[in-house]
């Protein structure tokens, strides 16, 4: 394995340096082009290259592989993790980059297991990346300022309106926005570019990347910024400062320091750090969110921070934290995940997320929980008085040392039960299947003996009270990650909208079930979903639809 890995590294660097060398050519067919200024301030710099015989082809289309050359180029991504797909070999000068990328989280492969990185990358796909490295809210009313609106795919249309409404992705000159028409290098660099503009003058965008050990930021007032702040060194303060963008510990902070004294962002990640990490004296920020660190460890002490609330992402998986200070919330979205407070520290509510293991909880004496959700089996070690009220599903099944009088379960207690699924029906061709669900265990649709051809045209549950649906759809040829489709539903029937989406792949000729089998590439399909009801009471549910 070491050695293929060196090969694949070898034929990266070989790869690099190739395009590198060709970058030197004088690429005069970007002369009057559209994007020429950008193209070449990219190819200056270093981060985009031309053809070994001078030429750029800048209307030439991008593969996935190629695309995310550029993403890790010029977002700074460089740490790697496992990333197994079957077309994607050690030995592939392209195997780093995916690692890269998938690690990064702004791109997964696809459900039979490839990443397909020579195929050309879609302008829809080309939107989620962006949507996902911003951390965008998805806005599907500004994708109606487009001619071709209709023709966005409904997954997409969100997340087409969030880029082009913060102006990263625009149209063609006709109104039209062109989803599924394959990126060009132009377009690419252009994207990119965009996502990397600061919106303010030159002369104040020094903050952008703080690189260098030392002290940033005014010493008396504010500095008000409008772009992403990223910190990439050890030994750095910024202090006094206010950006409407995200602040950004990086993985090149190793297992450093970074001192954030009166900061407020949009949102705070955290991706590098050690157990004397993250010091955090006031300020504000809408999440500090926990991703993967090069260590595996990370200290947070956060004093006087308005509405802190940490969110362990679903890629921290092994991670150990370490909390001291006010927390109003720590929720946990990956397995494998141990915190451990020190010093007097309160948080208002820790949440466990459902479907975890190995999640640990190390309660010093000092602190005080006021909330303890647990959804997940987890070990609790306390002592008497730290922990007010346990609740959640998996208190029963859960290791407490010292469990409060007031635990009690079931998603809050109090012997109210959650929403349940009382009975499904799926309609093909005329026919209505019935689906045995309920909370907790698969409910199971198998259309194996059917004929292909036959056409799925509606789906309904009927549930025991008003509550919210979220549906995950798993990745398939159009999009690469899940899909969450979330609706409102009242007791009694409710149709169910993951229909008109999957309806949507295919408008022509009806939703047959080699169509469904041909997006998905699978003959087993397995839906995940919520059900959520106004007091936050919580139930899972899944289905499986077997296919010809």
């Amino acid at each position: 394995m070491k050695k293929t890995r060196f090969l694949s590294l070898l034929l990266t660097v070989l790869f690099t340096l190739t395009f590198a060398v060709a970058g030197l050519a004088s690429t005069e067919d970007i002369t009057g082009h559209w994007a020429e200024g950008t193209i070449s301030e990219w190819i200056n710099s270093g981060l985009i290259a031309g053809y070994p015989d001078g030429t750029f082809k800048p209307d030439n289309t991008i593969t996935r592989a190629e695309f995310m050359v550029l993403v890790n180029r010029s977002m700074g991504y460089t740490a790697s993790g496992e990333a197994n797909f079957t077309d994607v070999k050690d030995t592939d000068w392209f195997s780093e980059t995916v690692s890269t990328a998938v690690y990064a989280g702004y791109i997964n492969g696809y459900p039979d297991g490839t990443m397909k990185p020579n195929a050309q990358i879609s302008r829809q796909e080309v939107a989620t990346i962006a949507a996902k490295i911003k951390n965008l809210e998805k806005d599907p009313l500004a994708a109606d300022s487009f001619t071709d609106s209709a023709a966005i795919p409904d997954w997409s249309k969100g997340i087409v309106g969030a880029v082009a409404q913060a102006g990263f992705m625009k149209g063609y000159p006709d109104g039209s926005f062109m989803p599924l028409n394959n990126m060009t290098r132009a377009e690419a660099v252009i994207t990119l570019n965009n996502l990397l503009v600061k919106e303010e003058p030159a002369e104040d965008s020094d903050l952008s990347v703080i690189d260098k050990a030392g002290v940033y930021g005014p010493e008396e007032g504010q500095r008000v910024l409008g772009y992403d702040v990223y910190i990439r060194a050890d030994g750095v303060t910024l202090q006094n400062v206010r950006t409407t963008g995200n602040l950004i510990i990086d993985e090149q902070v190793g297992e450093g320091t970074v001192t954030l004294n009166n900061v407020t962002a949009n949102n705070l990640y955290i991706r590098g750090g050690g157990i004397d990490s993250i010091h955090i004296n006031g300020g504000s920020y809408n999440k500090i969110i926990v991703e993967k660190t090069a260590s595996g460890n990370v200290r947070i002490v956060a004093v006087n921070v308005s509405g802190a609330t940490v969110v362990i992402s679903e890629n921290a998986a092994g991670e150990n934290i370490i909390l001291e200070g006010d927390f109003e919330s720590v929720e946990i979205n990956a397995p494998d995940v141990t915190i451990t407070t020190q010093g007097d520290t309160t948080i208002g509510t820790i949440t466990v997320g459902a479907e975890l293991t190995g999640t640990r909880l190390d309660l010093a004496t000092g602190t005080t929980v006021d909330s303890l959700v647990l959804n997940s089996e987890t070990i609790v070690n306390n002592d008497k008085n730290t922990v007010k009220k346990v609740t959640g599903d998996k208190v029963a099944e859960s290791t407490i040392a010292n469990k409060p009088a007031t635990s009690g379960g079931g998603g809050g207690g109090g012997g109210i039960t959650v929403p349940q699924v009382t009975a499904a029906e799926i309609t093909v061709d005329d026919t209505a299947y019935d689906v045995e669900i309920t909370a907790g265990k698969n409910g199971t649709v198998n259309f194996a003996a059917l004929d292909p051809a036959a056409v799925l045209s509606r789906g309904k549950i009927n549930v025991s009270r008003d509550c919210t649906l979220t549906l995950t759809v798993p990745a398939n040829k159009f999009i690469s990650y899940e899909l969450d489709i979330s609706q409102e539903l009242t007791a009694g029937w409710n149709t169910l909208d993951v229909f008109e989406y999957l309806g949507a792949l295919y408008p022509d000729g009806g939703l047959t079930l080699a169509k469904i089998k041909d997006v998905f590439g699978s003959s087993e399909l397995i839906f995940e979903g919520t059900l959520v009801d106004s007091s936050e009471r919580t139930s899972n549910v899944s289905l499986e639809v077997k296919l010809p």
